[in-house]
């Protein structure tokens, strides 16, 4: 374990030889395991007999030893000290070279002893410190190794090198030497999702043979694998970046390595370690206590002091993902010395390259190659560091366990070629070449300083950017940082992203409510900028959800560069949404590269399902319930083609292409378009609406397959089942390239809000043949067909969203939907269809995922969303038999620039099946507003409909019900910034025969109704008349009247063991008429009590949340090709 709690300080004098006995307070030469005690200060020199060789068992330093530039062979020889064991400095000072004094004249090697692991006797090389074996030890005390440090660590190729080329063409001169070791980048963009075999790496070192007179072409030992990119510096947007692939040189003068030749295989993966600190959380056995001024051996009383400049570190690390090859832990720095490893290189690691963890800081990691490592990079998980100009390059996926890029819940299997933690400054880095995550972290709270990332490239990799709320496992000792509560604001920024796999910044899953992303530049990515977001709580929408994308550049590809043929990547998942996905992105059209997506936003509720492997993300579930806005602004856009010469679409903005109906408010002002912009690449929505080219359903002779065809029994399960729901709103009129000074103009992808539709016109729930036959094109709208997208004016429309969402017991596990909103009073066709009389039919489906299951999914049935126009009059019409239990949000209204007062609109909703003869109660943010309803039109009772803008919750519910006419009709006013549910509650129905004449009835009912109530001993607000007719035609209509009365629970809802107890006592009361006309003064002549129930249908099957699915394998003839 760390083996002292302190100890007296280094004696403060010069160095003396090695070999003489006097220089030693213990008076002997150590011959094998040295020890520097406190009171010693030791020169490593000629003194020594096999000198430049130096021969060390083991070394513990507590007092001084070091080696300087002038004890350099005269003749440049190699100084070679060779460690069979372990160097632990403990409270001591080794340094070889210095800040001032740095070794230039020879080369200075610290070699690890070779494990010889067939002899099982040789236990000393074996022996896990707590470091690992053949530690390099910093417990407390100081290291300072100073080495040459290169003029030019890293060039850029200028001209491509082909494969078998043997010269590098550099874009500047080099001060590297023959025989020196060199790293060329990958630059090849891989396919999304490759797995196995397929993860080509391409970065490839090198040795130089030559070097020409202008020190910029350089000859190497053999030829190129693969082809590495070169080319000049690129201009986007006013500024230059250098885009050749990175030539690195691994060697400096000063080396720490295991013994083995370079490029030699190390068996076990087992290299040397370096571990510079401890703590208990570290490693077991450090010493006790809190991290206050006497607690760990590190502390602010017994410092850590490490300066590393141009220092060569190979074959180093233990096979280990979750520590450091290089650990810093627990380093705490003196106020007069800051910390750093600088101008260095670590080269094939075992383990992560670096690795700062909790409780290091502040360290500074300046200028270093990080090449070629099992894990991370660069892995910091404290804060208050300066992570500035560092390559990382060739970062490797683990293999084994790891047979995929991303193993569910694994982050070992996704690594990172930096890994940062909030509150850290990071300058000009470089991530470049590696199937796995270029930067990872979880952002830094926007209260820090501005531009704490900035510069960062990176290239080459899966992902370059990828944001999460959890970028590592909790043996990491990973900080928690929170990005949520009312002040929670997550900041990403500082990245130039170009040439990668999938994303190049992806926020994936991050919670909070505030998300600011500027400063960002993708070029030459399938994906530019993709964000799903979720919300910090669960709440009624009451919460607004802000994202905000600003000061950024996009382009899809550099100026000069040809097109790249590859598409969007569809992969087969668990339950298999491939061929859904394939066919819906491949025709419609073939996209390419994507400058930003449409920002997803989510609740908590179910945000995320289980996986990359599993089902994807395809549909995220929640999205509907919260309240939210995504503002883009001063984003620049250049080289997207709508229909380039590889046949594909690359357009600078496009939806979400994993579902269909997911678009919250988008708002954008200041865009700008370069010159590259060709065909439409502005933007593209993906068309809904039409037959899908290329398949066609059962039957003879076979019929096109149309979208939103909800009875197709074929292709039903591929195809989204609503239209697209993309709006946006062009603020100042540069998104659509408006005249200057045009103003606002509103962008839709919907082909029947923008037309006069009719429900004939958009075929019903069969789909449409002719887009055009949907209907002309409402005044104020133009359609323009390279984006795909409509404009219409923002004066003449004012839209909101209405979410409609199903919160019944069974909302996860029966099919309400499609839901249908149309202009109108909310009636129905004898079939089954809404009238829609006023047209402007809207379809929505609901989150689904569409894969070969389709319907078997749990979560993400229940939930619809809607473009509404304000202050319109709406039908809306559930497919299936309506909820007993429905949500309603008005959101993303503010842009309408009217005042709350005058935003809302009428919904009317017809009730019909399981629950039609049930109360509908209406609640306003959680209160149960008082019943109003009758059985027939609200002017026959001296009511009005309800209007767009009277009080929320305003309602009539017409329960008009004849043999020849339903109506029943629940009508009731939507506003802003208020939850409204309507909920189908247990009522009991009371059915009474008097013998009294209906006109003197009526002057009666009052007292009717409170001594009814008294007589049942209930109260009696709770009851209301629900009919008053005249008798039947058994008696004489003139002197009887039928009164029928409702009772439900008043305020609160009505439950099975209240009910019963009111049926039973009016049973109680009905077997005795004469007492009961006696009690309410009139005569009774029967009495029937019904308790009309409210209960959802449960499946005899249901689908459980994290459980895996019913698979069915099934073998087939070898002539066999299709399955229905």
């Amino acid at each position: 374990g760390c083996l002292t709690p302190g100890g007296p300080p280094p004696v403060n004098k010069s160095c003396e030889p090695f070999a003489v006995a006097s220089s030693w307070a213990s008076g002997v030469v150590p011959t094998y395991d040295v020890n520097v005690t406190y009171q010693d200060s030791i020169c490593i020199d000629s003194s020594i007999a096999t000198w430049p060789t130096v021969n060390i068992g083991s070394l513990t330093v507590g007092g001084r030893l070091e080696f300087r530039d002038e004890f350099c062979p005269a003749d440049g020889a190699t100084v070679r000290i060779h460690i069979d064991r372990w160097v632990h400095i403990k409270n001591g000072i080794l340094s070889i070279g210095n800040a001032t004094h740095p070794v230039t004249r020879c080369r200075v090697e610290v070699i690890f002893g070779r494990v010889n692991w067939d002899d099982r006797a040789d236990v000393r090389r074996k022996s896990l410190l707590v470091w690992g074996a053949r530690a390099f030890a910093l417990e407390y005390g100081r290291i300072d190794i100073f080495g040459r440090v290169p003029a030019t660590p890293v060039a850029h190729l200028s001209v491509t090198a082909p494969v078998g080329a043997t010269t590098l063409v550099l874009d500047r001169a080099v001060d590297w030497a023959v025989g020196d070791t060199v790293a060329v980048a990958q630059t090849t963009r891989n396919v999304m999702f490759l797995e196995g075999d397929a993860r080509t790496e391409e970065t490839e070192r090198v040795n130089i043979t030559a070097i020409a007179a202008d020190k910029r072409s350089v000859t190497i030992s053999a030829p190129l694998r693969f082809s590495h990119m070169g080319d000049s510096m690129k201009r986007l947007d006013g500024q230059l970046y250098s885009i050749g692939a990175e030539v690195a040189l691994l060697n400096r003068n000063v080396a720490i390595h295991g013994g083995h030749w370079d490029g030699e295989q190390v068996p076990y993966d087992h290299g040397w370690q370096f571990a510079i600190g401890c703590t208990p959380g570290n490693y077991a056995g450090c010493a006790g206590g809190s991290a206050d001024e006497n607690g760990y051996p590190m502390s602010s009383v017994r410092p850590g002091v490490v300066h590393i400049d141009g220092v060569e570190m190979r074959d180093v690390g233990v096979k280990s993902r979750r520590h450091g090859a290089v650990e810093i832990d627990g380093l705490r720095g003196n106020r007069q010395s800051v910390n750093f490893i600088r101008n260095s290189v670590v080269h094939r690691s075992f383990a992560v390259g670096m690795s700062l963890r909790d409780g290091s800081e502040p360290m500074r990691l300046d200028g270093n190659v990080v090449f070629d490592t099992q894990g991370d990079g660069i892995r910091v998980a404290s804060i208050n560091n300066n992570i500035t100009r560092n390559l990382v390059m060739l970062g490797r996926v683990p293999e084994g366990f790891c047979a995929s890029i991303y193993v569910p819940k694994n982050p070992d299997c996704w690594p990172a070629l930096f890994r940062v933690t909030a509150h850290n400054t990071l300058i000009n880095n470089t991530a470049a070449s590696a199937v796995a995550i270029g930067y990872e972290t979880e952002g830094t709270p926007c209260s820090d300083n501005v531009n704490m990332w900035r510069g960062n490239k990176v290239h080459s990799v899966r992902d370059a950017l990828h944001v999460m709320d959890n970028p590592a496992v909790a043996d990491y000792a990973w900080p928690t940082v929170s990005f949520t509560g009312p002040s929670g604001c997550r900041r990403v920024e500082g990245v130039v992203a170009y040439s990668n796999a999938d994303h190049g910044v992806a926020l994936w899953f991050t919670r909070g409510d505030r998300v600011q992303v500027n400063d960002i530049v993708s070029v030459d990515n399938p994906i530019g900028f993709s964000a799903a977001v979720v919300a910090s709580q669960i709440d009624l929408g009451q919460t607004e959800m802000r994202l905000t994308l600003e000061r950024s550049a996009f382009a899809g590809r550099w100026p000069g560069h040809g097109c790249r043929n590859s598409a969007y990547h569809c992969r087969k998942t668990k339950v298999d949404d491939g061929p859904w996905c394939r066919s819906f992105q491949n025709k419609a059209p073939r996209m390419g590269n994507i400058g930003v997506f449409e920002t997803v936003f989510m609740s908590p509720h179910t945000p995320i399902t289980f996986g990359e492997h599993y089902f994807m993300w395809h549909e995220p579930d929640g999205y509907a319930v919260v309240k939210a806005k995504a503002t883009y602004r001063d984003l620049f856009f250049d080289h997207f083609d709508g229909a380039d010469e590889c046949g594909l679409k690359t357009v600078g903005i496009y939806q979400n292409p994993f579902s269909n109906d997911t678009h919250h408010q988008h708002t954008f002002s200041g865009i700008r378009y370069g010159d590259g912009i060709a065909n439409g690449g502005e933007m593209w929505a993906k068309t809904t609406y039409g037959p899908i080219p290329g398949h066609l359903t059962h039957g003879l002779p076979p019929q096109p397959t149309y979208f939103m065809d909800y009875d197709n029994p074929r292709f039903g399960a591929f195809w989204p089942d609503a239209p697209n729901k993309i709006w946006m709103i062009d603020a100042d009129g540069s998104l659509t390239r408006q005249p200057s000074g045009t103003g606002r103009v509103d962008v839709l992808s919907s082909q029947s809000l923008t037309r006069q539709s009719t429900w004939a016109s958009m075929g019903g729930f069969n789909g449409v043949e002719n887009v055009s036959s949907i209907g002309p094109v409402r005044e104020g709208c133009s359609f323009n067909t390279q984006w795909n997208l409509y404009t219409c004016d923002s004066q003449r429309y004012k839209w909101l969203n209405l979410i409609v969402e199903s919160t019944a017991s069974d909302a996860w596990t029966r099919r309400v939907g499609p839901l249908v909103l149309c202009k109108g009073a909310g009636m129905t066709r004898a079939n089954g269809d809404p009238i829609c009389e006023e047209g402007i039919v809207d379809f929505s489906g609901g989150p689904l995922s569409h894969m070969q299951g389709h319907r078997m999914l749990q979560l993400r049935m229940s939930r619809f969303r809607f473009i509404v126009e304000n202050g319109a009059n709406y039908t809306l019409h559930y497919r299936g038999s309506p909820p007993s239990s429905t949500r309603f949000h008005l959101t993303n209204w503010e842009h309408t620039g009217l005042p709350e007062s005058e935003i809302g609109v009428v919904i009317n909703t017809r009730i019909y099946g399981a629950f039609s003869h049930s109360r509908l109660a209406v609640y306003v943010d959680g209160r149960k507003e008082r019943p109003t309803f009758g059985f027939g039109y609200p002017h026959e009772f001296g009511l009005t409909w309800p209007g767009p803008t009277d009080r929320a919750g305003t309602h009539y519910h017409d329960k008009y019900v004849t043999p020849l006419l339903h109506r029943n009709v629940m009508s009731f006013s939507m506003r802003p910034e208020v939850v409204m549910d309507l909920r189908h509650e247990m009522i009991i129905q009371i059915n009474m025969d008097l013998a009294i004449p209906m006109s003197e009835f009526f002057d009666r009912k009052d007292i009717f109704a409170i001594a009814l109530a008294n007589a049942l001993g209930i109260d009696p607000t709770t009851v209301r008349f629900a009919k008053i007719v005249p008798g039947t035609t058994r008696r004489r209509q003139s002197s009887t009247t039928t009164v029928g009365l409702e009772v439900d629970g008043g305020n609160s809802t009505l439950n099975t063991t209240t009910a019963t107890a009111i049926s039973t006592r009016v049973d109680a009361v009905a077997a005795d008429t004469a007492a009961l006309s006696q009690t309410l003064n009139v005569t009774v002549l029967t009495v029937v009590a019904s308790v009309i129930v409210v209960q959802d249908p449960e499946p005899a099957v249901s689908v459980l949340h994290n459980q895996d699915y019913l698979l069915y394998y099934v073998s087939h003839g070898a002539n066999v090709t299709t399955f229905d």
